[in-house]
């Protein structure tokens, strides 16, 4: 009988075997034990845990540095799944989002000393949009929030990403951002930089969604440590204060401001859209109200 890979049954099987004299010894039985893992029945279970469940350290966007050292490590898991940076950084702002609208004692002071009213609701949208949470206040109003965890990981937090034909841009900054990072050759050529363009990527468009406030949030042990907070408009100024007059091509990216470039997407060979435009914030402007969370009626 050829050997068997998975068995779904719940009972020991026993090899079966022709007739055979009576001198012979009684058929050997095979156990089998079911997967903790994925709740699967094996004969070898411990072969399989190896194979399938064992996490392995993986290199990801390995481009070497300067200093030899080499890209950033993440885990491949369970299912033989790599995770960029980008990745991870999404996933701590999704949790974040979640920390942040079940933490009264921080909505809370947020209310008290920066809005000066109290937030009712702290909701957390899921559609995709510019806005993350919608804070409705006491007296019935609210404000769209955009929020942004962590301190973007060296590289930045991605704000906006698109296929390059569909960016509304000058052709001119197109074919720029085709030579540099799409890596299409040809010149690279002086472009004038579009600056309303890091407002339409990070608030988007529609006005339903557009986001009035943006935060940011640092979380230690599950509990949320730190959190600033700047209107969306000033956000934008500040950041567009220190804007280039000409779009600023390095290496493989195309810089708007000291705090916004725009690159390829990547993501490697599963990424349904890798060579999409991505525009990355590398950090937070000058503008962000800190709010102290010991909970005194006054920010710093």
């Amino acid at each position: 009988m050829p050997p068997i890979e998975n068995v779904i049954a719940d009972t020991t099987l026993q090899e079966e075997s022709k007739a055979a004299p009576a001198n012979k010894a009684a058929p050997a039985t095979k156990t089998v034990s079911e997967c903790p893992h994925c709740s699967k029945r094996f004969i070898n279970l411990n072969s399989h845990i190896t194979k399938s469940h064992t996490k392995k350290t993986v290199i990801v966007e390995a481009a070497p540095a300067k200093d030899g050292k080499k890209g950033n490590i993440a885990e491949e898991g369970e299912e033989g799944r790599k995770e960029s940076k980008n990745a991870l950084i999404a996933k701590s702002g999704n949790k974040a989002q979640k920390i942040l609208c079940i933490s009264p004692e921080v909505l809370k002071c947020l209310g008290e000393q920066f809005f000066h009213k109290e937030i009712s609701k702290c909701e957390e949208i899921t559609d995709g949009k510019k806005t993350d949470i919608i804070f409705t206040f006491t007296d019935g109003t609210h404000t769209n929030v955009q929020q942004k965890n962590g301190t973007g990981g060296g590289r930045g937090w991605s704000f906006n990403r698109q296929d390059l034909e569909n960016l509304k841009i000058f052709i001119s900054l197109k074919n720029l951002l085709k030579t540099v990072c799409l890596k299409g050759g040809g010149e690279r050529n002086v472009v004038p930089n579009d600056k309303a363009l890091i407002s339409r990527l990070f608030l988007g468009e529609d006005e339903e969604t557009k986001p009035q406030h943006v935060i940011q949030t640092k979380i230690k042990d599950g509990k949320i440590e730190y959190l600033s907070i700047c209107p969306a408009d000033k956000f934008i100024e500040s950041i567009l204060n220190h804007a280039y007059e000409n779009c600023l091509p390095k290496r493989t990216c195309v810089h708007l401001s000291p705090l916004v470039y725009l690159q390829r997407k990547g993501g490697g060979k599963k990424d349904h859209s890798p060579d999409d435009i991505q525009a990355k914030l590398r950090a937070m402007p000058d503008c962000m109200t800190v709010i102290n969370l010991n909970g005194t009626n006054s920010a710093q």
